[in-house]
């Protein structure tokens, strides 16, 4: 259950940063608009 554990919180961990990356994106692309 740890290893399962560590595996979860790395693929949070990548899918908030993927969510961040696209907000920022999405506030410059309007940002420009």
């Amino acid at each position: 259950l740890a290893e399962a554990g560590i595996r979860y919180a790395n693929w949070l961990d990548s899918v908030v940063e993927a969510v961040q990356d696209a907000s920022v994106w999405k506030f410059l692309v309007y940002g420009k608009a």
